[in-house]
């Protein structure tokens, strides 16, 4: 179908459309989308994909995420990259928006670089600080909060350059949180103040109350509790205006469980961190886990205090997440590299133009072998820099790998602490008062505490062996531990069929973590007097199922004790594989059947 060029009433309608949104008029600016969407052949015309990432726009105003990505979607499949670079880094910034409230960080991270790459393309400073705060409030999240500063004060200054007052108190706002957050307060005080005073002129409650959590964070650091008071009634008045899942309520309803927590008032702060979990602009659910998991603590309710901390670890240490890192650290590096090329080309620019002057002037004056001369120790300046910027990013590479063999060490400093220790101590006192006999016995299940504490930390043979021999080695080392320990545990086989070798060590990683719960349910719990393992390979897919002769094991079993946080650990294993699993019995035969399609991850 040949496409066509909108008319002169279609281009106006749509005009008014994109200014009712940025007015918050968004009923009657679906009713032009829908107009202009409904018109016979619109498909074929030049504006449709324009008008599907608006639409898109819009939906994510509203709070509707799935439309919001379906439109972008289906835009990015129409839209030329060598075209309109705004609509491109619109469409490319929605996406970013829509995979960061899915805690999709690596996909978001991937779609605001490209909008950060059109924008920067396209000349347009308000869309690259549209930009560079998104990628911002990545970095802000993960506490990376220096790195986060600098986009936000970049976005600032871009915003100045736009003359656009609402992406500069957005700036503002982030920034002063940024600051406040590595007690730069001086710096975050200038910047709130600018956000507020922005705010009040604009007279929108959505940008006051946006502004209300940073103003409340500057008197609590400032040890001001009757201007906090006040600003916490002035932000619940202005509660009542704004729509209840936008950016700025949830940012406002965090400050009030973080100011109800600081006071101790655990009982009150429970309703509002459940509350934010319902909200699709809530904060990263790992930390409202952390809070609600603080909150049941301190009011006694240990068993769900308990579950929610096992929830935030879940959450945290995912094959998502791990990506997720890894990406931030690819971009740290790709977007270091880019700013200095801007740099070096900034150099090359000038080094050209200072080239041409002299050239002139070596004509003019004859004066060509001093002209030479300073160009020869221009160069040699730039050349010296850029060996030092080199030399600086070495180091800091350095001390970045440093501190994570640190955190390795207080790690495992941490499980021999708490366990190993421990029991070595009892042992101790045993050998005070008991037979040596009861002495030898106790140290052999430290033995075997120590190698159980190796294999559910991390399986060595990952790293070296497929997962079906990992599966085996473990098998065997529980068959041993029946043996040696005298704790009974049934007769486990294990079998596999197929090359396990293609499967990545992270998806590896998971299947053996689900096959070590499974089998420590079924002993704990079903009276089983023999177990089969089976791992069941083939191109693209893996399946593994445990099968005894015992009783089923309740879904529900010991909830909040450890077998009810290793059920639903299991569940979160296997939403992050995708993966299906079964439950059933066949004869006096109780299975578990677990698959996942290998392409997926």
């Amino acid at each position: 179908m040949q496409s066509r060029a909108a008319d002169e009433r279609t281009v106006s309608s749509f005009g008014r459309a994109e200014e009712l949104i940025g007015e918050g008029e968004l009923a009657q600016a679906q009713v032009i989308l829908d107009s202009i969407l409904s018109l016979p052949g619109f498909e074929s015309d030049t504006m449709y994909a324009r008008v599907l990432v608006e639409q898109s726009t819009l939906c994510i105003y509203k709070g509707d995420r799935d439309a919001a990505k379906a439109f972008a979607l289906k835009a990015s499949k129409l839209i030329r990259p060598d075209g309109d670079q705004i609509v491109y880094t619109s469409l490319w910034n929605n996406l970013g928006v829509i995979y960061n409230r899915e805690d999709n960080a690596d996909s978001a991270l991937c779609c605001y670089t490209r909008a950060l790459d059109h924008a920067s393309r396209s000349g347009d400073p308000s869309w690259t600080a549209t930009a560079e705060l998104n990628i911002g409030m990545l970095y802000f999240n993960r506490k990376e909060y220096e790195k986060s500063l600098g986009f936000f004060t970049n976005a600032a200054a871009n915003a100045d350059k736009a003359d656009d007052g609402y992406v500069r108190l957005i700036a503002s706002q982030l920034k002063a949180s940024a600051c406040m957050k590595i007690d730069r307060i001086d710096e975050g005080a200038e910047a709130i103040a600018t956000a507020w005073a922005l705010a009040q002129e604009s007279e929108d409650p959505v940008l006051q109350l946006r502004c209300i959590p940073g103003l409340c964070t500057l008197f609590t650091m400032r040890n001001e509790p009757d201007s906090v008071a006040a600003y916490i009634a002035v932000g619940d008045r202005l509660l009542a205006d704004v729509p209840p899942n936008s950016p700025s309520a949830s940012g406002f309803i965090s400050q009030k469980i973080y100011l109800l927590m600081s006071v101790h008032d655990y009982k009150n702060a429970i309703p509002l961190i459940r509350s934010l979990m319902e909200s699709p602009m809530a904060p990263p659910r790992n930390e409202l886990y952390l809070q609600l998991a603080e909150c049941l603590r301190a009011t006694g309710r240990l068993a769900e205090a308990y579950d929610m901390l096992d929830s935030a670890r879940i959450w945290s240490d995912t094959i998502a997440s791990r990506g997720a890192a890894r990406s931030l650290a690819e971009f740290d590096v790709k977007y270091g590299v880019m700013q200095k090329e801007l740099v070096n080309r900034q150099l090359s620019n000038d080094l050209l133009r200072s080239q041409r002057l002299i050239l002139w002037i070596a004509l003019a004056v004859a004066l060509a072998v001093i002209v030479a001369i300073l160009l020869d120790n221009k160069r040699r300046k730039v050349k010296k820099q850029l060996d030092l910027e080199r030399k600086e990013n070495e180091l800091a590479s350095s001390r970045r790998y440093i501190d994570g063999m640190e955190e390795e060490r207080r790690y495992f400093a941490r499980e021999l602490h708490d366990g190993i220790a421990a029991d070595l101590l009892a042992l101790r006192m045993r050998m005070d008062s008991a037979a040596p006999s009861d002495s030898a016995a106790a140290a052999d299940r430290i033995r075997n505490s120590v190698r159980a504490i190796s294999h559910r930390l991390m399986p060595p043979e990952l790293t070296d062996v497929s997962l079906a021999e990992a599966m085996a080695n473990y098998v065997a080392m529980l068959n041993h531990e029946s043996d040696t320990s005298g704790v009974r545990i049934p007769e486990i086989g294990f079998a596999s069929a197929g090359d396990s070798s293609g499967i990545e060590v992270d998806m590896a990683m998971e299947l053996y973590r689900i096959m070590q719960e499974e089998i420590s349910n079924v002993i704990r719990h079903s009276g089983a007097s023999h177990v089969d393992v089976t791992l069941d390979c083939s191109p693209g897919s893996a399946v593994l199922e445990i099968d005894h002769d015992g009783t089923p094991v309740p879904e529900g079993a010991d909830a909040g004790k450890s077998s009810g946080i290793g059920l639903r650990t299991v569940r979160d294993r296997l939403r992050i594989l995708g993966a299906e699993m079964t439950r059933g019995t066949s004869g006096p035969t109780v299975y578990t059947r677990i698959s996942v399609n290998i392409n997926n991850l």
